[in-house]
């Protein structure tokens, strides 16, 4: 992994990460987000689809669908290098996702296991 995106809450990593990737795509790379749920790796697609609907660039998700239909043709669409953004969960890692020279460009932890202790909590 070439990069990690740590922060609080509003401190822009997912715009960090959008344009991050949408670099490595107009240099002609496939990247790859990877979120901990699905529910993130959805929020996460509607999000990059959004800002980068205007330009070319092909953004999709993968996320565990056992015998999926539409998840063998994002596999096939990004070995034939269709899609330059991927954002899923640790399937992206599983062989069968094929991704072309990419590196994971953001990964985001849950807050709830967050390693860093919360104000509440800490002692004085």
């Amino acid at each position: 992994m070439d990069r990690l995106i740590c922060g609080d809450v509003g401190f822009g990593k997912t715009e960090i990460a959008i344009r991050a990737a949408f670099k490595a795509a107009v240099d002609g790379k496939q990247t790859a987000v990877l979120v901990p749920t699905t529910v993130l790796a959805y929020q996460h697609f509607n999000t990059f689809r959004d800002r980068l609907k205007e330009l070319p660039v092909r953004v999709d998700y993968i996320i565990p669908r056992p015998h999926s239909q539409a998840g063998q043709e994002i596999i096939s669409d990004l070995a034939e290098g269709k899609i330059d953004i991927l954002i899923g969960t640790h399937k992206t890692h599983r062989q069968g996702c094929p991704l072309q020279g990419s590196r994971p460009a953001d990964c985001k932890t849950k807050n709830r296991n967050s390693a860093w202790p919360s104000k509440k909590s800490s002692s004085r």
